[in-house]
């Protein structure tokens, strides 16, 4: 079997410690994706042609066997008796995934899988890309590993697997998210988007709508200086470090615009050219800097636990009424809210959750959260084992089951009519603002966002740019010095992928 050999996945971190030490430490996501062999959203669900592999390259079979496929990565019949999967979940979404887990288990289907928390999805990355023979046989990462995966040839896309079908109908924004050259890489499971979060009672008492939330950022702004205003919040929203990327390849695909050039990296050749000086990117930074000097946003710089905004919410003292954040908390904060333990101890009176689309230019977002890939380990019977797996997670059923309890997206239409979604929907609305967001969202290369080489690298680069605007530092040359490092970072990425 042939078979690309995995690059040493972080020399292009080791190259932005270089590039933020010798350039200085700035103060200290519109074309469609390939139609053919595809369903109606674009993108290949069906088996690829046995004379093609699924990554998009020419099969090349030995000289032996001239004119045969090459042999299958991933079994249909015979499957492994144990399997290992790497997750990166946490609190309750890593509850419910572990108790599907024990019910898979229990089911007698003839496979045992041990489930490990690896960390975020950065360090499930490094450690994959540390080891070569315990390495799992399902790994969870998010898109911004996607090209990474793709370019190593260590996974197997579910099309050569049997649990193909269980993709064909992918809301089209998800399938385009984690797909290159038209074919999706990975089972997309805890699917999420950024959300704004805000507690509803406060925005009453600050003679806002809670029913009419802000859309764009003019009408965050507003919203955010009238609760200033009132006093009911000494701040309007919770700003982090997080926006750096938000600003940047969200607002791209609110607007029509490519993140990174070609296609976004879409396609079989990777994304070689960025440019994050652009007039629309310039004006978000400068935008969000004049919120923070005024005071109606409330600047923490990073935001490590994912819940440091959050607590702004409930402090009366120095806190905020509303913040961007991840449409995956809704389902805990809703449970830790329920429990009382933030109702105010002199009135009594509880926060009220509500939460709502990010505001910004145009309308949508990129997917967030992540998605199971199937580890190429030469034994196709783990392959195989771990298809079944990810294929019963992404079922409508036990699906449906996770998202109604997370706040994570229903990643097709047909979960909508489970009972356990539609009573957790009717119980705690703001669970479906992220499948509101993406339901209708199209398939193409804008709204999938970049699949570039260096992710995690290039998110990192976009949080320290943010935050040296934020210090002062000009955003026009900010943005311009990280173009620069960032399309170095690509650069150095391209020159690594194996031919």
């Amino acid at each position: 079997m042939t078979h690309r050999t995995w690059r040493r996945l972080f020399p292009a971190g080791m190259a932005v410690a270089v590039f933020m030490a010798t350039a200085g430490c700035q103060g200290a996501e519109n074309d469609p994706l390939p139609s053919a062999n595809s369903d109606a959203t674009g993108t290949t669900v069906s088996a690829p042609p046995d004379d093609s592999l699924s990554n998009g390259e020419s099969a090349s079979a030995p000289s032996s066997s001239v004119g045969t496929s090459p042999p299958p990565r991933c079994a249909d019949d015979e499957l492994a008796a144990e399997i290992v999967v790497w997750h990166a979940l946490s609190n309750d979404s890593e509850t419910k995934l572990i108790e599907l887990v024990d019910r898979y288990n229990a089911m007698g289907a003839g496979v045992t899988v041990e489930l490990v928390r690896t960390g975020n999805y950065f360090e499930s990355l490094a450690r994959f890309a540390s080891v070569s023979d315990e390495r799992p046989d399902l790994l969870m990462v998010d898109a911004r590993g996607l090209r990474d995966l793709y370019d190593s040839g260590s996974v197997i896309p579910p099309i050569e697997c049997s649990g193909a079908s269980s993709l064909a109908d992918l809301l089209p924004v998800i399938a385009s998210t984690y797909s290159i050259d038209g074919v999706v890489q990975s089972f997309p499971f805890n699917v999420s988007v950024p959300a704004l979060v805000f507690d509803a009672a406060l925005f009453r008492a600050a003679g806002l709508d809670p029913a009419q939330p802000p859309r764009t950022l003019a009408d965050l702004t507003v919203a955010a200086q009238q609760i200033v205003e009132s006093g009911v919040a000494p701040h309007g929203f919770v700003a982090w470090d997080g926006y750096g990327p938000w600003l940047v390849t969200h607002h791209n695909s609110r607007i029509g615009e490519l993140s990174g050039l070609p296609d976004n990296g879409r396609k079989v050749e990777p994304v070689t050219e960025v440019d994050f000086a652009t007039p629309q990117i310039v004006e978000s930074f400068e935008w969000l800097r004049a919120r923070i000097e005024d005071g109606s946003a409330l600047w923490i710089g990073g935001n490590p636990s994912g819940t440091d905004d959050l607590l702004r919410l409930v402090d009366d003292v120095g806190g905020a009424a509303m913040t961007v954040t991840t449409s995956a908390v809704v389902g805990d904060l809703s449970r830790v809210l329920a429990a009382g333990a933030f109702d105010d101890p002199a009135t009594g009176v509880r926060p009220e959750l509500a939460a709502a689309p990010m505001p910004g230019p145009g309308t949508g977002s990129l997917v967030g959260g992540g998605a199971f890939f199937v580890v190429d380990n030469g034994d196709p019977s783990r392959a195989g084992a771990a298809a079944a797996l990810a294929s019963w997670l992404t079922d409508p059923a036990q699906h449906a089951e996770f998202a109604a309890f997370t706040g994570f997206s229903p990643i097709r239409e047909a979960e909508l009519g489970e009972p356990v979604l539609q009573d957790a929907w009717a119980e705690t609305s703001p669970l479906r603002v992220a499948f509101d967001v993406l339901a209708d969202l199209p398939a193409d290369a804008v709204r999938a966002g970049p699949a570039w080489g260096a992710g995690y690298e290039i998110d990192r680069l976009l949080f320290e740019t943010l935050t040296a605007v934020v210090e002062g530092s000009d955003p026009l040359e900010s943005l311009q010095l990280a173009t620069d490092q960032a399309n170095t970072l690509l650069e150095f990425y391209n020159a690594t992928i194996p031919d």
